[in-house]
């Protein structure tokens, strides 16, 4: 199974197991739909920027390509945003635009064709008032690959749901190939197509649309149950009168789904009469002539107090009539309906009876009630029922504070019909398998199933942010303890991830649901480990820091029981055992909880809800769950108690989105106040004991950086410069100098104040200001980023060039003595830039992030002059998404060139926002899973980059 899904401007391709193995690149404005026009080969995707995308295969299938761009050219086609797409038989593709819906056809029977062409064979404009909000292709045959006739005309019905609540159908006549003067990709909208008019019955908006063939085999089968009523039939006879047949299934805001039948029917007139006498015979009902519509033909509409049983509409086709009948209500959501997917069916289901068990006439639906619903007839009459009952009813379904309490917006079966696959509103996927078949095997909470149903069991699939990501940070090294063994991302969709390698598979998943927010994540920093010194400070390892568009700077520790998840998959160990157990949000708050259990092995074991306030003593809480115990504290000692086992996952390690939420939240140890407005940005300097943060801003008081002392987690000083908000920090990596950004375009430099000789006893948690380089750059300074050996600072601005200054060296002044020429109290950058360029694939693009890979070059590439020994790399991220490699030496500004241009899915869709090489200390062990010597752990660069794009990429770089 290959799954496409829309993630802002790309459309990703995931496998079964949610490896995500392609990322097609090309649209310039949010995906909103994709669809399959030829299943695993040719794919089609619709946009915000109006365009519609087709999507192949090469010939050894090792990428994907946009074969051809088309555009609804009826309607609001300057500001056309593709809401929904519908597909047919590998040459139909119907597109939803905000007032408009257009179809196109290819010229060729199957568009696998190399010379197929598209074009627009049918467009309409709709009212303000029929906001169209669901789309539907379907062969009023009954059969897709007969939708298209072999005499070269197919009957195929445009079935549209919109806002006020109908479903609006047009029909029309399809070729099977296009006129070689029409196959050019123009428009040529075909006369033939005419409307039929429009069910009605729902009482809100109509969300979506589903068609599949009727089951003769299944209607054989019921016609001969005892006690088959003679009313079902006679219905049945009546569908015998021509060939073919379709259900088409509707679901709609009022949390209802209706399936109608449409089936050939005999003669326009005999019809006509029937409809008015069914409108008579029901007592209340009202016939209806609608309005001639442009070919001044009638259309024929019924109220929806007719009986269910009769005719509601006729679409008059060009050899036959076709009935549309309400055959059932489905009722079991209590909420939206939001997506409709019926059970894939093979041809020869409508011929081989005995099939029916591997292709069952079943319906998937889902809900904003947090469900997911199979939908089977059963019993002699065949009732439509609810079989099968999916989704987490009573648990979060991921994402941010509020989101999470929120359900499904789409759903899918597989191939096979053994898995389903949903969506939520929070940006998770939830998958779930058919174990096998039993009577009366089901799960607590589970809806029973019957005979021929298994036992439906959540499985993993990816995971990911769903809103721009704003910032990254690898595992911190520091005091002779290694780095990089993880990645931790953070994003406007309010969550905090860590992302790790498990080893049994090399892939890398979602290990930790570090935070979940109210508010939008804007930055991070890991601090890195700390020995306890003198004041009795224990070790910081595995300690996060984060900021967002609030006041407020949090810190968290991670548990035991991320920490046991860490070293059971992905080998990760921690020298520090001594922590809580796991964490947990209360209702209504922001802020997750440091949960404790205690020794005791009972069932009652005792669990200590801990809460720690600054400027005061800690507050325990503990309970044994017994009287008096508050909601939020049953709550704790439930997630508390429940033991995850992360041994044995199988070959997909992947956590579910639930226990991501439920098991691996890291609690909160303090909140650090004094910002006036939300979080631009923070740092933390290699040493592990300061932390300095900046907040957006306009004026300079608001502007000054503010340092953070983390043994104590109060205020260290505040470092004035800027007039405006401090867009990026950078400690040097000897941890002596502070850079700072700014929208102002100065760049400020602080050097840490010292007092003695000795760097325990006589260091003074404090820095002054000691440069500024004003206008530094023509416009907004959006990134900076010192080398390895900090020698090189690297500045990236709006006006898209990239500035390199160079350090100074000299003596130390203020009592510090002689410190090697490295540190100095006077102007430690170069007044001006050693080096100066632009990127070599948009000289116009904006420069959004720079990162200096943490070791100088020794072989780079085979041209002379390029990526010589000593050579250092400057990473390049720029506001098209665009990602280079750059090299050259410090003291040749000369020397600077292009190294490597990121292609195909390596760069991102739209901006870049930070750029984070990974720490050397731990590259050997990757090294040797890559098949490199582990000797040579240099010889192993690894990149991590983040965009708006929502996507976090890693990426190796061999061979320098």
């Amino acid at each position: 199974m290959v799954v496409a899904y829309g993630a802002h401007e790309w459309v990703a391709l995931a496998t079964a197991e949610g490896e995500v193995r392609h990322s097609l690149r090309g649209h310039e404005g949010k995906v909103h739909c994709v669809a399959w026009l030829v299943p695993r080969q040719v794919l089609v995707s619709g946009a915000a920027d109006g365009t519609v995308r087709i999507w192949e295969q090469n010939k050894n299938r090792s990428a994907w390509m946009c074969t051809e761009i088309i555009r609804p050219t009826k309607g609001e086609t300057a500001t056309a945003s593709i809401n929904r797409l519908a597909v047919l038989g590998g040459c139909l593709i119907a597109a939803v635009t905000t007032l408009s819906v257009t179809v196109w056809q290819c010229s060729h029977s199957r568009c696998t064709d190399s010379d197929s062409t598209w074009t627009e064979i049918f467009a309409v404009v709709l009212p303000p008032t029929q906001i169209p909000y669901a789309v539907a292709l379907v062969p009023l045959s009954g059969q897709e690959d007969e939708g298209v006739e072999e005499d070269g005309i197919g009957e195929v019905a445009l079935f549209v749901g919109a806002v006020d609540a109908k479903i609006h159908i047009w029909n029309g006549r399809v070729p099977r190939k296009m006129k070689q003067e029409e196959g050019g990709g123009g428009k040529s909208t075909s006369p033939d197509w005419k409307r039929a008019g429009s069910l009605v019955g729902h009482q809100d908006w109509v969300r979506s649309l589903a068609w599949r063939p009727l089951s003769r085999a299944h209607e054989d089968h019921l016609q001969q149950q005892e006690g088959f009523e003679k009313r079902e039939q006679q219905q049945l006879q009546r569908g015998r009168a021509g060939d073919g047949g379709v259900w088409v299934a509707s679901g709609a805001h009022d949390g209802k789904i209706r399936l109608w039948r449409i089936e050939p029917m005999e003669g326009s007139k005999a019809l006509h009469a029937k409809v008015k006498e069914t409108v008579r015979k029901a007592g209340g009902g009202e016939y209806k002539d609608e309005e001639n519509n442009d070919d001044g033909e009638e259309r024929v509409r019924v109220d929806e107090e007719a009986d269910n049983d009769e005719v509601r509409l006729v679409i008059e086709g060009e050899q036959c009539k076709y009935g549309v009948r309400l055959d059932a209500l489905l009722v079991g959501h209590t909420d939206w309906v939001t997506g409709l997917c019926w059970h894939p069916q093979s041809k020869h289901f409508l011929s081989q009876p005995q099939q029916q068990e591997r292709q069952p006439l079943a319906l998937l639906s889902c809900s904003m009630d947090r469900s997911l619903i199979i939908w089977r007839p059963e019993g002699a009459r065949g009732v439509w029922t609810p079989r099968v009952r999916l989704g987490d009813l009573g648990a979060d379904l991921g994402g941010a504070v509020g989101s999470n309490l929120l359900g499904f917006m789409g759903c899918v079966f597989s191939a096979d019909g053994k898995k389903v696959l949903g969506h939520g509103f929070g940006g998770s996927f939830h998958a779930y398998e058919r174990e096998g078949k039993g009577e009366g095997v089901r799960e607590e909470g589970e809806e029973e199933e019957g005979e021929e149903e298994g036992r439906w069991v959540p499985g993993p699939f990816t995971t990911g942010h769903f809103e721009e990501v704003s910032d990254v940070q690898w595992e911190r090294s520091g005091k002779g303890r290694g780095g990089g063994r993880y990645l931790v991302s953070v994003s406007k969709d309010q969550t905090t991830r860590l992302w790790a390698r498990v080893v049994a598979t090399q892939r890398w998943h979602e290990m930790s649901r570090v935070q979940v927010h109210g508010y939008d994540l804007t930055c991070l920093d890991l601090l890195p480990p700390r020995r306890a010194g003198r004041e009795g400070i224990q070790g910081q390892e595995h300690r996060l820091i984060s900021g967002a568009d609030e006041k407020t700077l949090r810190v968290f520790d991670a548990p035991n029981k991320v920490l046991g998840l860490l070293e059971a998959l992905g080998g990760i160990r921690s020298v520090q055992p001594a922590r809580v157990e796991t964490a947990y949000i209360p209702a209504l708050a922001l802020s997750s909880k440091a949960v404790q259990i205690s020794s005791s092995t009972s069932s009652s074991s005792k669990v200590k809800v801990e809460e720690e306030e600054l400027g005061g003593g800690g507050m325990i809480l503990s309970t044994d769950g017994g009287a008096g115990t508050g909601k939020e504290d049953v709550e704790a000692i439930a997630k508390a108690r429940a033991r995850v086992s992360w041994e044995g996952r199988g070959k997909n390690p992947s956590l579910l989105e639930s226990e991501l939420v439920d098991h691996t939240l890291w609690p909160e140890i303090a909140k650090l106040y004094g910002h006036g407005n939300g979080i631009a940005c923070l740092a933390a300097d290699p040493t592990g004991r300061l932390v300095a943060s900046a907040c957006k801003a306009r004026d300079a008081e608001t502007a000054q950086v503010r340092l953070w002392d983390t043994g104590s987690w109060i205020g260290a000083g505040v470092l004035p410069g800027h007039e405006s908000t401090v867009v990026q920090l950078a400690f040097s990596h000897d941890g002596l100098l502070l850079v700072s950004v700014s929208k102002d375009r100065q760049v400020c430099v602080y050097a840490r104040a010292r007092k003695g000789e000795g760097e325990e006893e006589g260091e003074e948690q404090s820095f002054q200001p000691v440069q500024t380089l004003s206008k530094s750059h023509k416009r907004i300074i959006w990134s900076c980023d010192w080398s390895h050996d900090d020698a090189l600072l690297a500045t990236a601005s709006r006006d898209g060039v990239v500035k390199l200054w160079r350090r100074l060296v000299g003596k130390v002044e203020g009592g510090g003595g002689d410190r090697g020429g490295k540190h100095q109290l006077q102007p430690v950058l170069m007044p001006q830039a050693q080096a100066s360029f632009k990127p070599s694939s948009n000289k116009t693009d904006a420069v959004t992030a720079v990162a200096f890979a943490p070791r100088l070059v020794e072989q780079v590439g085979r041209k002379e002059g390029v990526g010589e020994d000593g050579s250092y790399i400057l990473a390049i991220g720029m506001e098209s998404g665009e990602v280079e490699l750059w090299s050259g030496r410090k003291d040749d500004e000369t020397s600077w060139r292009c190294l490597m241009v990121f292609e195909g899915s390596l760069p991102h869709a739209a901006a870049v926002r930070r750029l984070r090489w990974k720490p050397l200390a731990f590259n050997a062990d990757v090294a040797g899973a890559a098949g490199l010597n582990r000797e040579k752990e240099g010889e192993l660069l690894m990149l991590a980059s983040c965009g708006a794009d929502h996507a976090v990429k890693i990426t190796r770089i061999l061979n320098v």
